[in-house]
């Protein structure tokens, strides 16, 4: 049986600082997402990420602000994976993360 696939869709607006800190720190974890969905809810400037290797990431933009429940179901609608997790831009993913959120769901 193959293991679902997971995304990650997280909403930012206007903290192009804070998100790419965030990204980053995804590319260091153990267990990665194996989709990134990045939500840029109408920031002042268009949110541009940094180049990750490793890190299968997509940012789609709002022309406007919408608020960030919109944004996360834009990335719910563009997502591919079987399981969706979901952050926000101001938070830094610890190893681990990912296998607590993922584990019971994946063994019954």
């Amino acid at each position: 049986m193959q293991a679902p696939s997971i995304s990650l869709i997280i909403p930012t607006h206007n903290r192009r600082e804070m998100m790419d800190d965030l990204l980053r720190s995804i590319v260091g974890l153990s267990k990665k997402p194996e989709e990134v969905v990045v939500v840029d809810d109408g920031s002042a400037t268009p949110y541009r990420a940094p180049s990750l290797p490793g890190l299968d990431l997509r940012v789609l933009r709002h022309d406007v602000p919408t608020g960030p429940g919109k944004a996360r179901n834009t990335g719910v609608h563009a997502s591919t994976g079987d399981i969706l997790l979901f952050t926000d831009d101001d938070c830094i993913a610890c190893d681990g993360w990912v296998e607590s959120l993922t584990d019971r769901l994946v063994s019954g």
